[in-house]
């Protein structure tokens, strides 16, 4: 008996020295984890235009930043199988962990179809707007009506009352309005992203072999996935059954997920076709919800600009308008300027080297590493905007510049064919909800107004931000 608890005291003391040896070894890592933001905009200021690496977990163990236009044109330039956007995603969601099925390798190729698919539901996007609208009354309705009142106004906790509608927006424009207002499913998918944004980061930072028992604490018996993940089996079933059906041809597709369907592979199973919709699902909700919080954050701790913005809105015939040849209305510019100063990741075009990748600086990144784009230093540089550090509400406005840009001077949304394909709906739709608002509410921000915190290079706006909203008296918004 007393072997067996010397053996087992020897144990625990092994583990404890084993574990605090890895934590001062990985100390940059950790460091990493909780001040990744700043330690890139350190590195990048020291560093000039000259390429530089990081410590990280995961992502193959060093996190490559590069900043220059000819490391952009080198990034656009690389073959999708030299440099793969889909390797790093894996790197980031851990799916081994935190899905219910495994990703393959590659899926540049696969991937195709459904990119068409949310390019055919963007191309028309005036359509949805009704919808849309319906969408964000019924939640500000319900959110006013629930929420603790203060001197007349409704006290909304910003960052959970987007993330639900842009969850919601998310399931008309992939599922359908019969998904949007399905209550469970909208939970659902908003906790379900929960889970896998918490186990990618957790497993990241622990040996592996306890990854899988983390994994179990934070998502029991993946109920939320599942439900998400059968409903869209139910939804692909129809439209499949329809497809075969149809004795010439079908009817224009209302939803991603039916334009997917239509133009997929008929020897595609109905598995297949759902893997592919979750990825769309999982990606876009990770970020949807923070993004638009930022923007209502910026617009109403920025008030001086309100009334023009107003005049703007009520005097478009079309707001928001989606052509690319118009001027830059302020709107877009204020969206803009929210997405240049409070950025939700310091870098895009986030890359995994599948072999050594070699810029044509000369400068290498070993295999199974990753590299991605400093946008941060773009967005904050001198000689692209005057006073960079200053939030400018009028910035952008009667340029010729859109949000929907893609290219080094705005590099949010990627590089190449790999740029986000839904950027169009997202920034449409956000734009459409700040509309609603400025015409139809009294809005404020409750003070003090609560910073932005920082896991790893995300700046994540606080769940704690208040938004005071009075329905106005008189409606103004068509």
């Amino acid at each position: 008996m007393l072997t067996l608890k010397f053996l087992s005291l020897a144990g625990v003391t092994l583990w404890v020295f084993y574990v605090g040896y890895v934590g001062f070894r990985r100390r940059e890592s950790w460091k990493f984890v909780f001040k990744g933001r700043v330690m890139i905009g350190e590195r990048a200021k020291a560093s000039g235009n000259t390429p530089f690496s990081l410590p990280v977990f995961g992502y193959g163990e060093r996190m490559h930043i590069v900043s220059t236009e000819q490391h952009w044109n080198d990034l656009k330039g690389a073959d999708i199988a030299h440099l793969s956007l889909h390797s790093w995603v894996k790197s980031f969601i851990q799916p081994q962990y935190s899905l219910l099925d495994q990703w393959p390798d590659t899926r540049d190729q696969e991937g195709m179809p459904i990119i068409r698919a949310i390019r055919t539901m963007s191309s028309n996007l005036p359509s949805l707007r009704p919808q849309l609208l319906e969408i964000f009354q019924h939640d500000l309705d319900m959110t006013i009506q629930n929420s603790p009142k203060s001197g007349g106004f409704a006290e909304m906790t910003l960052m959970a009352t987007l993330e639900y509608m842009m969850v919601r927006i998310n399931c008309f424009f992939i599922l359908g309005i019969d998904a949007a207002n399905d209550v469970k499913l909208v939970k659902s998918g908003i906790a379900a992203t929960k889970e896998i944004a918490i186990i990618g980061e957790a497993v990241r930072v622990m040996p592996s072999i306890l990854a899988f028992l983390v994994a179990k604490l934070v998502k029991g018996k993946n109920l939320n996935q599942r439900y998400v993940r059968d409903t869209m089996m139910r939804l692909v079933n129809a439209r499949r059954a329809i497809k075969r059906n149809a004795l010439k041809t079908l009817s224009d597709p209302a939803t991603v997920l039916e334009a997917f369907v239509d133009s997929s592979p008929d020897e595609w199973s109905t598995s297949e076709i759902v893997h592919h919709l979750n990825i769309l699902f999982t990606t876009t909700t990770l970020s949807l919800g923070g993004v638009a919080t930022q923007f209502l954050k910026d617009l109403y701790y920025h008030t001086t600009f309100h009334t023009q913005l107003i005049d703007e809105i009520q005097g478009s015939q079309i707001m928001p308008s989606t052509s690319r040849t118009k001027q830059t209305s302020l709107l877009e510019g204020v969206l803009m300027e929210s997405m240049r100063t409070h950025c939700f990741q310091a870098t895009a075009v986030h890359r995994t080297a599948i072999r050594p990748f070699t810029f044509s600086d000369g400068y290498t990144v070993p295999a199974g590493e990753s590299v991605q784009f400093y946008q941060a230093g773009v967005h904050f540089d001198e000689k692209r905007y005057s006073e960079p550090e200053t939030f400018d509400p009028t910035r952008f406005q009667g340029g010729l510049r859109s949000v929907t840009d893609v290219g080094m001077e705005w590099p949010f949304w990627g590089v190449g064919k790999n740029s986000c394909p839904g950027r169009f709906y997202f920034t449409y739709a956000v734009r459409l909800l700040a509309a609603y608002l400025l015409t139809e509410f009294d809005c404020k921000l409750k003070s003090p107004v609560l910073p932005n915190f920082h896991v790893g290079e995300s700046s994540i706006p606080s769940e704690k931000v208040v938004l005071l909203v009075k329905r106005k008296e008189q409606k103004l918004f068509e």
